[in-house]
């Protein structure tokens, strides 16, 4: 897992300014992936929104990946603060 982590976090720095440009979107964490508010053992990106809305919402443009360089996406509506499920 710690190799997985690394893999991520060396993802997350090369896509970090390009992913803080799109609209919306706050900060951008490796953290596991939740699906309906429960942690899976799955590692990912995880992508901060202002607000979260249904695809259809959203200009085509503006919609963001499922997946970086092979690894998934979880976006999650709010502000990122230090301590709050942010790894930093």
């Amino acid at each position: 897992m710690a190799e997985q982590r690394a893999l991520l976090q060396a993802v997350q720095k090369k896509h970090l300014d390009r992913l803080l440009a799109w609209p919306n979107v706050t900060a951008v964490d490796v953290n596991y992936k939740k699906i309906n508010q429960k942690e899976t053992d799955q590692l990912c990106l995880v992508i901060w929104v202002r607000n979260k809305k249904p695809l259809n919402e959203i200009a085509a443009e503006e919609i963001l990946p499922r997946e970086i360089d092979g690894f998934p996406i979880d976006v999650v509506e709010g502000e990122a603060k230090l301590g709050e499920e942010f790894n930093w």
